[in-house]
């Protein structure tokens, strides 16, 4: 009751100050909204325009790049019989096997539209793109090999706990994955000086509220068992 006393006596206090927890996310959206009123001030409807072209024609090569991997893998693991979904206590080839076609293409669509925006001139729209591949990329990552952990612990009653965990936890871990990346890719050099200091720093704590939010209902509405 005391810790308790003191904790609130302590925000009464940053409340009269003007340093309160709301205080200081009433500042932080005001000049984030202030860095994005001054690029939408200084952007040129000529760049803008070529920069969403530029952005346009990249995210399409990487969404084909994207499929078509995909399917290839697909198409190799049916032609070669293996499973498109881990069976129940797979052995060590097969989840190797399994995480290299769930991971490859996410992986080499990302280095090849890397390879093709270095060729681009620098503009808004490329950065943005390769922004979106490589969150996108770390969060597979995440849940691929969530995935792939989690199929150690299949035998026995335990499988069905990893059902319900593949079923319900994967885009979980991947929307996870994504924001975590997010929040690292707005502290780069590169985005603070096109976002602003200020609107970086927004979107890097707002992404990890939104990553422990998603945490948080994992957690909440997981009713699978311990797998361990």
């Amino acid at each position: 009751m005391g810790a308790l006393a003191d904790t609130l006596s302590d925000l009464g206090d940053q409340a009269q100050a003007g340093d309160s927890p709301v205080d200081q996310w009433a500042r932080q959206l005001v000049q984030g909204a202030e860095d994005l009123r001054a690029l939408n001030d200084d952007a040129d409807q000529g760049e803008a325009i070529r920069a969403v072209v530029e952005g346009a024609i990249l995210a399409l090569i990487w969404g084909v790049l994207l499929v078509v991997m995909i399917a290839i893998g697909r198409m190799v693991a049916t032609r070669r019989e293996w499973p498109l979904d881990l069976p129940r206590d797979p052995k060590a080839w097969l989840m190797a096997v399994h995480f290299l076609r769930r991971m490859l293409p996410w992986a080499l669509s990302f280095a090849i539209t890397l390879g093709i925006g270095q060729v681009l001139p620098d503009s808004p729209g490329r950065t943005l793109v390769l922004v979106v591949a490589y969150i996108c990329l770390c969060g597979r990552a995440l849940s691929v090999v969530f995935e792939t952990v989690i199929a150690f612990f299949s035998r026995g009653h335990r499988f069905t706990a990893v059902q319900l965990l593949q079923q319900r936890a994967l885009r979980g871990m991947f929307v996870i994955g994504a924001l975590i990346a997010l929040g690292d890719a707005v502290n780069s050099t590169r985005l603070v000086e096109l976002l602003g200091s200020e609107l970086s720093s927004l979107v890097s704590v707002l992404s990890i509220c939104w990553q422990r939010c998603w945490q948080r209902g994992l957690l909440l509405n997981s009713n699978a068992p311990c797998v361990i």
